[in-house]
């Protein structure tokens, strides 16, 4: 006569966490490594092995700076929608669609960014990131890149 086990596991939720507390969880020279990252170019498989952060991690930063730079080129070139444009049965347009106003300043740009990235980086965070854009776009020798430099007034 055999002797059987019945073993239960009680399954273990892990908690999702968002990029905000994954961003929360990082020391600061860890964040400041993956923003220099992003702006050389590094990719995440080889900034990895600089910065003690999983590779997957890294691209989920990086993919969020590449949509605060997209969002911040969209509020300053004025294609931000406020209004949508109003038509008749015929198509013909009643009224226009009214657009947002670029903002002056760098602060401005700051504050009419960060409401737009509470689930992926605080404030302080958000305003890093912009003025490491400033920054890059001030020391991009080809003028290409220099967008925030010329476009945000200090």
């Amino acid at each position: 006569m055999a002797i059987g086990f019945t073993n239960y596991e009680e399954q273990v939720v892990v908690p999702v966490l968002t990029l905000k507390e994954k961003m929360t969880a990082l020391s600061s020279a860890s964040k400041i490594a993956v923003l220099n990252g992003f702006v050389a170019k590094i990719l995440p498989g080889t900034l990895k092995h600089t910065v003690p952060i999983d590779s997957i991690l890294i691209e989920e930063i990086y993919r969020e700076i590449d949509r605060i730079e997209e969002t911040s080129r969209v509020i300053m070139r004025e294609e931000v929608v406020m209004v949508e444009a109003t038509y008749d049965e015929f198509g013909e347009e009643l009224t226009p669609a009214e657009y947002n106003v670029a903002p002056t300043t760098i602060d401005e740009l700051k504050a009419e960014l960060a409401p737009n990235f509470v689930d992926s980086f605080t404030t302080a965070q958000v305003g890093a990131i912009v003025d490491k854009m400033v920054q890059y776009s001030k020391s991009d020798g080809s003028g290409t890149a220099a967008f925030y430099a010329t476009e945000v007034i200090k």
